[in-house]
C-alpha cells in the first residue's frame, strides 16, 4: 500500500502548483528529502515541470526505465519522463483552500513569502515543516 502525497509551491500571489506523487509521502521520507534536497525554489519548480511522480529522491536525475525504480540510484521517477504517460502534468489552484480539497495523504508546500517549507497531514491545519517533526511520525 502506498502512501500518497502531494508536494507543491505556495506562490507569492497565494496560488498553488502541485503535483502528486504515489509512494512514500510520510514526512519521513518525503518530508526529510523535501528538507534536505528541495529546499531551493528553482529545483523545486524543475521537479514539479516533469509532472507526478511515483517516487521522490535526492536528485531529479535523467529519464530511466519507468520499471526499474532503483532508490538507490537517488532519483526521482516520474509518470510523462520515465513511462511515457500522459495527463500527469502538474495542477494549479487559485489558493491553498482549493489545493487543499484535492490533497492525498500529506501535502507538502514550499512557502515563497517565508522561503519554508509547510505541511498538512490528511487536511489538519498547515504548519512547519521541521527534521524533529519529521522524525515524529
Amino acid at each position: 500500500m502506498s502512501t500518497r502525497s502531494n508536494i507543491g509551491i505556495l506562490n507569492l500571489n497565494r496560488s498553488v502548483e502541485m503535483v502528486y506523487c504515489h509512494n512514500d509521502g510520510y514526512p519521513s521520507n518525503n518530508g526529510v528529502l523535501l528538507l534536505k534536497h528541495y529546499s531551493d525554489e528553482s529545483k523545486l519548480r524543475r521537479l514539479l515541470a516533469l509532472g507526478a511522480l511515483s517516487s521522490l529522491d535526492k536528485e531529479i536525475g535523467e529519464k530511466h526505465d519507468f520499471e526499474y525504480d532503483d532508490r538507490s540510484v537517488g532519483e526521482c521517477t516520474f509518470y510523462a519522463r520515465d513511462r511515457g504517460e500522459t495527463g500527469v502534468g502538474s495542477r494549479k489552484f487559485k489558493n491553498v483552500n482549493f489545493a487543499l480539497k484535492a490533497m492525498e495523504e500529506y501535502l507538502y508546500l514550499w512557502d515563497c513569502k517565508t522561503n519554508s517549507w509547510i505541511f498538512s497531514d490528511h487536511g489538519a491545519e498547515f504548519k512547519p515543516l521541521t527534521m524533529a517533526g519529521c522524525r515524529e511520525d
